[in-house]
């Protein structure tokens, strides 16, 4: 599956437990190139993102969780974005086995503050 030239994100998922993602590419998305937002645990693998944006690979909101699932990152290519990883308030993560390369940035990883009427994630 090849996903690219979208105004906005390649391919978002959001709020969905244990999800697994497998070999789709993405180039030259707007936004994200695969933006997982809000998820418990899965996978992202074997995937390449090109030319975004923003991030190739996006985790970010991690809800707390008691018995934390793992998000596994690997075999990711990503390159030629503004970022190959970003990812805000996300956690339980290994991301290993990957390549990021003539990017902006490499990663970037960040916590938010609490919003107004919102609590910042523990963890």
């Amino acid at each position: 599956m090849v996903i690219c030239g979208h105004a906005h994100d390649g391919l978002r998922i959001i709020g969905v437990d244990r999800k697994s993602d497998e070999e789709p590419d993405r180039g030259f998305d707007r936004a994200y190139g695969l933006y997982a937002f809000g998820c418990v645990g899965g996978r992202m693998t074997r995937s390449v993102a090109y030319g975004h944006g923003d991030s190739g690979f996006y985790v970010g909101g991690t809800p707390p969780q008691k018995h934390p699932q793992t998000t596994t990152l690997d075999h990711l290519t990503t390159y030629k974005d503004v970022l190959g990883f970003s990812g805000s308030n996300s956690k339980y993560m290994v991301i290993r086995d990957s390549e990021f390369y003539d990017n902006g940035a490499g990663w970037h990883v960040h916590p938010h503050p609490a919003r107004k009427g919102r609590k910042p994630y523990e963890g």
